[in-house]
């Protein structure tokens, strides 16, 4: 079982000499924390930001399987299987773009 904390956000800040920085904006930034285990969980949060501006950073503390979209379920894939999703490495926090509506689902990996 991992604790996953999963950060919805946008970026786009600028630096003092008026440059793009590819970080976080806080004023919109929320996070939901779930705990995984051998059944797919989901975030009841969904990003509200517009195709294309949106992100989801997923950082856990166990490897876990995790899959994004409008009604998501984790399933980790057996040996010669194709499925959606990406396995997240302890302690290796990932970013992904996602589009409005996107919420993310994870099991354990």
């Amino acid at each position: 079982m991992a604790r996953i904390e999963i950060s919805f956000f946008t970026t786009g800040n600028r630096s003092a000499e008026g440059g793009t920085m590819p970080v976080p904006r806080a004023s919109n930034l929320r996070t939901e924390v779930l705990a995984s285990g051998s059944v797919s969980a989901a975030t009841t949060s969904a990003s509200g930001d517009a195709a294309g501006t949106g992100f989801v950073r997923i950082s856990a503390d166990g490897d876990v399987w995790a899959t994004v979209g409008a009604a998501p379920v984790a399933v980790v894939p057996a040996a010669g299987q194709a499925l959606a999703g990406l396995r997240v490495k302890a302690g290796a926090p990932l970013d992904l773009a996602v589009g409005q509506g996107d919420r993310v689902a994870v099991i354990d990996a």
